[in-house]
């Protein structure tokens, strides 16, 4: 086992095409928070698993989109183990309808130390979708969303930029940079190459 997974076994989710990452900045706007949880709601509408960061104020509206529909399902990453509190504010009701993933088994040892680990589990979000889409108003992705990005065009994983009027931007510029510290999940000794259900 690579990693502990909260609430549905990731077998009993819908296929893994379905999966689509949303992320967005950690000091968002309100219209992106807004056009998160639009998109969240209606990619849950369209039988999509909603894939996104258990931190942030985007993460939490892009939750609330997803848990608006009955129906829907969620994936959603945490930078915490699961003995920690969790940073997901609907914890309970995303265990219920979908998965909890905590790609980390021992707690971070400094502030420093906890953000690479937001980062990480960003990179790996990345490569566990069908796309990834950014909410960012920002025409070039230069904060922390630059690192998921980054992961998802290795792996050749479609990406949009989201702006708060709705319209997408398919292959966004970002920011590169090699990741200077060293990869702490387990999930990476499976070099994210198996299928997710099977982790």
């Amino acid at each position: 086992m690579y990693c502990t997974v909260r609430g549905l076994s990731l077998i009993d989710l819908p296929d893994p095409a379905r999966w689509v990452g949303v992320l967005g900045s950690l000091d968002p706007s309100e219209a992106e928070c807004r056009m998160a949880m639009e998109w969240a709601t209606m990619l849950a509408s369209e039988s999509r698993v909603v894939v996104s960061r258990a931190h942030g104020e985007l993460a939490h509206a892009t939750q609330v989109g997803t848990l608006s529909v009955p129906t829907g399902y969620s994936l959603t990453f945490c930078a915490t183990t699961p003995e920690e509190p969790s940073e997901a504010v609907h914890q309970e009701r995303l265990a219920h309808t979908g998965s909890l993933v905590y790609p980390f088994d021992t707690p971070a040892q400094s502030p420093d130390h906890h953000l690479r680990r937001m980062i990480e589990a960003d990179m790996l979000l990345a490569q566990w979708v069908t796309f990834l889409i950014v909410v960012s108003d920002v025409s070039r992705i230069e904060d922390g969303n630059h690192w998921a990005v980054q992961a998802a065009k290795q792996r050749g994983t479609p990406v949009f930029r989201l702006n708060s009027r709705g319209v997408a931007y398919r292959n966004p510029p970002a920011r590169v940079a090699p990741v200077s510290w060293a990869l702490e999940s387990p999930l990476w000794q499976q070099q994210v190459t198996t299928h997710p259900s099977r982790v």
